[in-house]
């Protein structure tokens, strides 16, 4: 999810289209990324659009749509739309390869935001590979795939066996200068077979601008979403969205996708400390 003057853009990973949805979570119109009409793709062919975030490009804002980089070549593509229905397509291919050859053979991006400087991509781990990671590049890496500086950081604190929470969404926020993310975890050993559901947390990293160079970033908060509310229970929380903000709460947007080809959202209400 990314939000642009106002619309929230939602987009799934076993779809060819973007929802562009108002205030209320109503669908005020869609935007086709692929050709390809069938609904869900199916998972060998998929498109696995994992992260979406809002840029400035050309002088103008757009939203750029990114594949996971999961499963070669169909999830190596990124798409660079206009609010008023315009794309382009993007291979990442030059830009993942350079990735895998810094070391991360297991691409499984998950989140995408735009930091002052810095373009944030995390990348996910799982039960074989228990390590998700912060790739910090730049603004418009998409468009500088061969040049782009790649930074990569370990990401989250070092988990037990049978214990790892993998990072499935992030958001920035200006106002405050924190990185939000969703981890959750699930029965998977490896970045294309989905799992069996357990719990979603929401990590908060405060002053992301002054810690972009720690290894690891850690979280300075960690929320159980379940334990606030039992409405989370069994919902696979896949990425965060800020609708507004003060300095003292934010109005977040999560996405829960059970791997039903149902998505639920939230609308909740994070109260800063």
């Amino acid at each position: 999810m990314a939000l642009l003057d106002g619309r929230l853009y939602l987009a799934g990973d076993n779809m060819g289209h973007v929802l562009v949805l108002n205030d209320n979570f109503e669908q005020v119109n869609a935007i086709a990324l692929t050709d390809v009409s069938q609904y869900p793709i199916p998972k060998a062919t998929k498109p696995d659009i994992e992260a979406a975030v809002a840029v400035h490009h050309d002088d103008c804002d757009k939203l750029l749509f990114i594949g996971s980089g999961s499963h070669s070549p169909y999830r190596n593509n990124a798409w660079l739309i206009s609010p008023d229905g315009k794309r382009a397509r993007i291979d990442l291919s030059p830009f993942f390869n350079r990735l895998r050859a810094l070391g991360l053979q297991e691409l499984n991006i998950e989140g995408a935001a735009a930091i002052p400087g810095y373009m944030l991509l995390s990348n996910r781990g799982n039960q074989s590979n228990s390590q998700n990671q912060l790739i910090i590049t730049s603004p418009h890496f998409w468009a500088e795939q061969a040049t782009a500086t790649i930074d990569i950081r370990r990401l989250g604190p070092t988990h037990n066996a049978g214990s790892f929470s993998g990072v499935s969404g992030m958001d920035y926020s200006p106002l405050s200068d924190s990185l939000l993310l969703t981890v959750s975890t699930e029965d998977t050993t490896d970045t294309y077979t989905d799992g069996a559901i357990g719990k979603s947390y929401l990590w908060v990293v405060n002053n992301i601008s002054g810690n972009i160079a720690s290894n690891p970033i850690l979280p300075n908060h960690i929320v159980d979403i379940e334990a606030g509310d039992n409405q989370f229970k069994g919902q696979k929380i896949e990425t965060v969205c800020i609708l507004n903000e003060t300095p003292t709460e934010m109005t977040l947007a999560l996405a829960a996708d059970n791997d039903t080809h149902h998505t639920v959202l939230f609308k909740v209400l994070l109260h800063l400390k």
